[in-house]
């Protein structure tokens, strides 16, 4: 098995793409890319895939992102261990917070620095890994949050995704 990781790439704009691919596989990963989420579908069932940069928009002069949130929305429901990198020239602080709510990982704005693109993808790597460490270790039988209420078991999909990161969680509420 090799330990080379697997970036793919999801842009319409074949310099983003190229761009990315050069950085990346200069720093030893291995890129695929495919132009618009169709063809990422044919990449994912075909690859093992370790991180994904998904840019919002598919269609010259589109600026909604609503395609590209639709294929994220697909992505975390097709695999819950999947790490999403949303990058995008039409940001904003709510196209941010509406990425991270809808699942991804991180975001990156079009024209990226390489080095914070860099790291950004280096971290999803390791948070890659550590999803499927932990999902492959033996589940815990000491329940400690008690209960089968909707909202429990809600809690309890919230620290699933939390727990292979360093994020900080304010829980409060009933």
């Amino acid at each position: 098995m090799s330990t080379e990781s697997h970036i793919l790439v999801i842009d319409d704009d074949i310099d983003i793409a190229r761009a990315a691919r050069l950085l990346l596989v200069r720093h030893g990963m291995r890129v695929s890319t495919a132009a618009n989420p169709a063809a990422a579908w044919v990449v994912l069932a075909s690859e093992r895939i370790d991180v994904i940069l998904l840019d919002l928009n598919f269609v010259r002069g589109h600026t909604s992102g609503e395609e590209g949130f639709a294929m994220l929305d697909r992505l975390v429901a097709a695999d819950r261990h999947a790490v999403v990198i949303v990058v995008t020239g039409h940001s904003g602080i709510a196209v941010a917070v509406q990425a991270m709510r809808s699942g991804a990982t991180d975001f990156v704005i079009k024209p990226w620095h390489n080095e914070r693109l860099l790291a950004t993808v280096e971290r999803g790597i390791a948070l890659r890994r550590a999803k499927l460490e932990i999902a492959a270790a033996p589940p815990v039988t000491d329940e400690l949050l008690l209960g089968d209420s909707s909202a429990v078991e809600h809690a309890r999909d919230i620290i699933t995704r939390i727990a292979p990161t360093a994020a900080s969680v304010l829980a409060h509420g009933p």
